[in-house]
């Protein structure tokens, strides 16, 4: 049996999959909300039966292998040592006639952390400043916390001895190549005098360094990071998050904190699900360009909360609050935690109890709060105070996606500024336009049409999935009529042919689709999924309304339409009312589950 077979032989795909994600059971079967494409209606599904999953949404499919490779954005070598690990199946041998470029310099970092791990058991000033800044040995160990001689090639000698040339070393970060033909001439060690930290990709393979010095002169820099290679992209990872990733997922939150002391304490006093930023950055983009995951776009994946427990000084706040506005940006929830006496976290933990620092985290403010409060404290003239609401807290609120989440905090601004709300929502309205998110184009009215946004076009296909299986079907749950009459409810009568309207070629794939979906409840659980499915769609097209009724409000007022406005205005109203119903319902249903 091959090494993956091993591996596919021990390890259910429920069991792997069910860690990084929400799964419940439809049949044999089982399904979840797919974690490849936004969606509220499950369309993710996972035979035990096959070891498979399909996603009818996306088409993301595969078995474990490509699973925790799309997931974590890791290559199949990658996912390959992560279940072989969780499998307990050796790999000491596996592909090693296949050995790419990359896998060496995996090797060559590998080996690096290991001599620099040898090396700090040698030096017992290391040890003793570790400890003293409260890391066990145990921790010491788990984090594969390293140290580099003051040696210009000490690291560099002992890869050379292994069998890896200079370049290789080199293009794995830990060395420099000297052109000059002095007492350094050749390869040296990029890191010496420091202590090292590896920092590692989601699968736990070693990718870059962090070193900081042991013995600050106040001349080198105290923290050194690996550059940039072809294995380590700064945006794409954080300290920590090997560790870290399903205790996000189990916590629902994840804890960001700035240096490598501030994230080992934290694990170290059981808050498994923190990660750190130290030598590297956040993105502001999910998946880049080339299609690989961002250390944000991971996050995201494992929970939509994150809390940053920066240091208290200006430059960790300023980095905290550009951090908070790229989470708001990709829809995130942001809280900021206010760390007393000016501390970061690292001395807090060493000066407190672990109780103390979950009472700092559990008092965490939404990033609008935190800054609201921050200008409440700072400012007491009231002129200076809505200048810098305007400026501090306005741009946070805009950040914000949804537009009931921003009506909330709109409002607890100004109940707690005392600013009021219109003010508010016209410098929100200021800032949208600024920023070139309406268009001033007035829309026709000759000619209505059926207006789906494409980011629900496929609840509208499981909706038209749904209603030309139970047309097909003898044994019907809901009658077609009756399906018609919920959608027109939504959309309009006039336009329910037209919503109904389908590719032929696509009409027995999305029939199938919704008998999977759909076809294995009982009456009542089918019932409830219906309504689910109505509810999700509903609320997705009103909003796309409230937000183009919004946009042509704007219009009106510029070009002096009072009555078009107001009956507008009326209509977002309106709106706004039966999305908070909905949302209620659906709070409602799901609390007395």
């Amino acid at each position: 049996m091959s090494t993956v077979d091993q591996i596919k032989d021990r390890l259910s795909i429920t069991d792997v999959i069910s860690q990084y994600i929400e799964v419940i059971p439809a049949g044999k079967n089982f399904k979840a909300r797919c974690p490849f494409h936004n969606e509220k209606t499950p369309s993710f599904f996972i035979s035990p039966d096959r070891n498979s999953y399909y996603c009818f949404g996306c088409n993301a499919k595969g078995d474990i292998f490509s699973f925790v490779e799309q997931f974590e954005g890791l290559d199949f070598k990658g996912a390959l040592k992560q279940l072989a690990l969780r499998a307990g199946v050796e790999l000491s041998n596996y592909g090693r006639e296949k050995d790419s470029p990359k896998d060496r310099l995996y090797e060559v970092l590998e080996h690096a952390t290991v001599f620099y791990s040898n090396e700090l058991n040698k030096n017992k000033e290391t040890i003793t400043y570790l400890t003293q800044r409260g890391l066990s040995r145990e921790t010491i160990e788990l984090f594969r916390v390293g140290f580099a001689p003051n040696e210009w090639r000490s690291v560099s000698t002992y890869l050379k001895d292994k069998g890896y040339s200079d370049e290789e070393v080199a293009g794995a970060g830990l060395t420099k190549i000297s052109e000059k033909n002095n007492s350094t001439g050749g390869a040296y060690d990029r890191f010496r005098g420091r202590i090292m930290f590896p920092i590692a990709d989601s699968g736990g393979r070693i990718i870059a360094f962090s070193g900081r010095i042991l013995h600050d002169d106040g001349v080198q820099a105290k923290y050194v990071n690996s550059p940039e290679t072809i294995l380590f992209d700064k945006s794409k990872v954080l300290f920590g998050i090997d560790k870290a990733k399903f205790a996000i997922r189990r916590m629902n939150f994840a804890i960001i904190v700035e240096g490598q002391m501030d994230l080992i304490l934290s694990h170290q006093c059981g808050f498994s699900n923190t990660v750190a930023v130290s030598g590297t950055a956040l993105g502001d983009e999910l998946i880049t360009g080339d299609k690989i995951v961002t250390n944000l776009g991971l996050i995201e994946r494992l929970t939509s909360n994150i809390l940053f427990a920066l240091d208290s000084d200006e430059a960790g706040i300023r980095a905290a609050l550009r951090s908070a506005s790229i989470g708001l940006n990709l829809g995130m929830d942001v809280k900021i935690a206010r760390i007393p006496d000016g501390k970061d976290p690292a001395d807090f933990l060493l000066a407190h109890t672990k109780e103390e620092w979950w009472e700092v985290i559990r008092k965490s403010e939404h990033i609008v709060l935190f800054q609201t409060e921050n200008v409440l404290r700072s400012m007491t003239d009231e002129h200076k105070r809505v200048k810098a609401i305007r400026e501090t807290v306005v741009p946070y609120l805009l950040d914000i996606g949804e537009p009931l989440d921003q009506a909330h905090f709109v409002k607890e601004v100004a109940k707690r500024t005392g600013v009021g709300e219109d003010a508010l929502r016209a410098q929100i309205k200021e800032g949208v336009l600024r920023r070139g998110n309406l268009t001033d184009t007035p829309t026709s009215e000759n000619k209505k049409t059926l207006q789906i946004p494409p980011k629900i076009d496929l609840l509208r296909r499981r909706i038209q999935g749904l209603y030309f299986w139970q047309l097909d079907s003898k044994e019907q749950y809901l009658s077609p009529d009756e399906l018609k009459e919920r959608i027109g409810s939504i959309v309009g009568r006039e336009f329910i042919e037209e919503f109904l309207i389908i590719d032929e070629s696509k009409r027995n794939e999305i029939v199938f689709e919704a008998e999977i979906l759909f076809g294995s409840k009982d009456e009542k659980n089918f019932k409830e999924e219906v309504d689910e499915l109505f509810g999700n769609f509903e609320a997705e097209y009103l909003q796309d309304r409230f937000s183009k009724n919004m946009a042509q409000i704007h219009t009106a007022e510029r070009t002096g339409e009072t009555e078009k406005v107001q009956q507008l205005l009326a209509e977002c109203q309106s709106i706004s009312i039966r999305i908070q119903q909905l949302k209620n319902n659906r709070t409602q249903t799901y609390g007395n589950k």
